[in-house]
């Protein structure tokens, strides 16, 4: 997948209602464990996505999983189509930010995959282990980030 096809970087004002009308601990309950709110929410699209599967958004399901399960609640399992991602505080978040972020992810949703009972989610649901992914990629890439 061309992830620079699946992100667009919008530009809001700090004073618009999204940042003063939300959850100051966002809709991610996973980011906000590792102490970066953040806010989501579902838009309309800006194309047709009736082919089949279009409107599967693997990194939103991600953003929405329960810290202890690893499971989305069903309404951001299927047809979760386009999001709006966003600090709630109207701090910046850019690209990298979010590559970052879903890095992350897919680094922690296979540790789920062990047999329940047999792992403490809460070792890799932490700021630390966090801003060790993030600080791993930006070392790498050599990006700016905003989220560290």
């Amino acid at each position: 997948e061309d992830s620079v096809l699946e992100h667009k970087v919008l530009l809001f004002p700090k004073d618009h209602s999204m940042f003063t009308n939300c959850n100051p601990k966002g809709d991610s309950p996973v980011m906000a464990l590792c102490g970066l709110p953040l806010a989501v929410k579902q838009v309309n699209p800006y194309k047709d996505l009736s082919d089949f599967g279009a409107t599967d958004n693997q990194r939103a399901t991600y953003l929405m999983i329960d810290p202890i399960t690893g499971f989305a609640p069903y309404q951001w399992q299927t047809k979760v189509g386009p999001v709006l991602v966003y600090r709630p505080d109207g701090l910046d978040l850019n690209f990298y930010d979010m590559v970052c972020v879903n890095t992350y992810f897919y680094e922690i949703i296979d540790l789920y995959a062990r047999e329940p009972g047999t792992y403490d989610p809460m070792k890799w649901v932490n700021p630390t282990y966090f801003q060790r992914i993030v600080l791993g990629e930006r070392d790498q890439s050599n990006w700016v980030l905003n989220i560290i």
